[in-house]
């Protein structure tokens, strides 16, 4: 094990940053980038992930350099939540994302999917995730977290992390809880600009830090700061990540976590629309930040590594805090033996991923659910049926890049011999007006809507089709609270992704009758309720 007096200061701050990069291998440019600055720490994103055999070769190769130039070896991190934000497609099993997790109701789930995640996760050489989402999302008009919640009840959530945190870890990969104090109430995503929550620490208390107080209690050894301001929690109107209060007076001190404290990425707009990335990686580390996130240019990476030096240099912040970071950074890479990576690198066998991959679709067809009207079968070929849906975007930046083609409209339409058609996540009052015209020489319309809470004319149109069509079936394809937006339909049934995996899930329980099993985990408020 590498001392910390061993290292040098340059050393000590390269240890500090998780770093992202783009491509699928590192160039000489990448290396030598790395070697520069002594950077210890990696980030993977879909764009650098592409087969099993290429990312055991780039972990295998990350490591060598890592391990060249500081003698330490790197974390590897990856957003690997399931559902809407994977990042791992081939090699790998698509589990479910939490809130289907949720709607099937047994935290021992989640603590097999921990086990399993990171069996797979270090197989490619990955020994850091950043999951699971600890936010209570119990804001319908969320634009970023949703789904990735395991739904709005404090407790249930914490339930259900905490199983996935012991999972996990018992594997040997490192759990990230985020997004620290709490993402679940805003209606604005940190990506693009900086949320503000007003809640009191009253508030907070009985909602958003229980999942977080149990999470430490259970031992995760990480937790991802927001980039949200708390104007009730502080004096200093700085977002969560920069705030000492927060994660120095709060995290650390109330709630008594002594692991390592990881920002969000310092590139979202939160950040540099607000301080900006030089300052702010300052402010990060004088708040109590560990480990930094600089996802994307190797020109952003240089201005925080500078910037964190030059402010050491000149006593903006002392050796000791970076000492302090470090000495908990070195510890956690020697507790979950990343240096042994080799070992359990390309060694599941076809059997074990096969297990796997049964568990996933287990989950996935159990949290189908049947939020209103009768369990019985909802799509046969005896009905003449028009089948509507939107491809399945990415709506955010943490989103996974989805198979846009298949969609659930025509895998539906196949199964039943029906027709179907393609709709935006936003329509025009001329497209509206005409499917409305067309549904009239259907039996039945099926329609399949994506977060209708946010693209609202999603819920006009499901509206217009009921007036004249009646015989409606509406299925959420991700956030459950659509319903909100078109509470007389007389069917609405959720699968809280639109993952190849969940239509599957959706199109057998829409053609079998008395198969929809879960229970959603969030409140939904809709009339006529059966």
């Amino acid at each position: 094990m590498v001392h910390i007096n061993d290292l040098s200061l340059e050393q000590k701050i390269g240890q500090l940053l998780v770093i992202g990069f783009t491509g699928t291998e590192l160039t000489e440019e990448h290396k030598e980038h790395i070697k520069k600055y002594h950077l210890g720490n990696i980030i993977y994103f879909a764009r650098n992930l592409e087969t099993k055999e290429q990312m055991i070769k780039l972990s295998s190769s990350i490591q060598e350099v890592v391990l060249g130039a500081n003698g330490i070896p790197a974390f590897i991190t990856v957003d690997q939540e399931g559902g809407m934000v994977t990042r791992i497609f081939d090699g790998g099993t698509f589990f479910p994302g939490n809130m289907a997790f949720g709607a099937v109701g047994d935290p021992h789930n989640t603590y097999l999917e921990g086990q399993y995640m990171a069996k797979e996760l270090l197989n490619f050489g990955i020994n850091f995730n950043l999951a699971p989402v600890l936010d209570v999302n119990n804001n319908s008009k969320n634009p970023v977290i949703g789904v990735r919640s395991y739904g709005d009840n404090p407790n249930k959530v914490a339930d259900f992390a905490c199983e996935y945190i012991r999972g996990l870890q018992s594997e040997n990969v490192i759990a990230t809880g985020k997004h620290f104090p709490g993402h679940g109430d805003t209606s604005v995503d940190s990506h693009f600009a900086l949320p503000t929550i007003k809640h009191t620490m009253d508030r907070l208390e009985a909602v958003e830090l229980v999942p977080f107080r149990r999470a430490i209690e259970s031992g995760i050894e990480a937790i991802m700061t927001s980039h949200i301001l708390f104007e009730n929690l502080t004096d200093d109107h700085l977002p969560a990540t920069l705030s000492p209060e927060i994660l120095t007076g709060l995290l650390r001190g109330k709630l008594g976590f002594n692991g390592l404290i990881m920002t969000d990425s310092m590139e979202m707009k939160a950040i540099l629309n607000g301080v900006g990335l030089a300052k702010g990686a300052v402010k990060a580390v004088l708040a109590g930040a560990d480990l930094l996130c600089v996802s994307h240019t190797m020109e952003e990476q240089t201005e925080v590594y500078e910037a964190i030096y030059k402010a050491v240099k000149a006593g903006v912040i002392s050796e000791e805090r970076i000492n302090e970071s470090v000495e908990r950074i070195l510890a956690a890479k020697e507790k979950y033996k990343i240096r042994d990576y080799k070992k359990y690198m390309n060694v599941l066998s076809t059997e074990e991923m096969e297990k796997h991959h049964a568990f996933a679709k287990e989950i996935s067809r159990k949290s189908v659910t049947l939020i209103k009207g009768e369990q019985s079968h909802v799509a046969t070929s005896e009905e003449k049926t028009l089948v509507i849906s939107t491809p399945p975007v990415a709506l955010n930046a943490a989103d996974a890049k989805l198979q846009e083609d298949r969609t659930f409209a025509k895998i539906l339409a196949d199964k039943i011999g029906g027709d179907y058609k393609i709709i935006p996540l936003n329509m025009e009052e001329e497209d509206i007006a005409s499917i409305v015209e067309e549904v009239k020489k259907y039996d039945k319309v099926i329609i399949g809507t994506y977060n209708a809470t946010v693209f609202t004319s999603q819920g006009t149109l499901v509206n217009e089709i009921y007036k004249k069509n009646n015989n409606v079936v509406a299925v959420a394809l991700r956030n459950p609270y659509d319903i909100e937006m078109y509470k007389e339909v007389p069917v609405f049934l959720t699968a809280y992704e639109y993952s190849q995996l969940s239509i599957e899930s959706l199109v057998h329980a829409m053609t079998t009758p008395y198969t929809c099993t879960g229970e959603s985990p969030v409140t939904i408020e809709y009339e006529n309720r059966h």
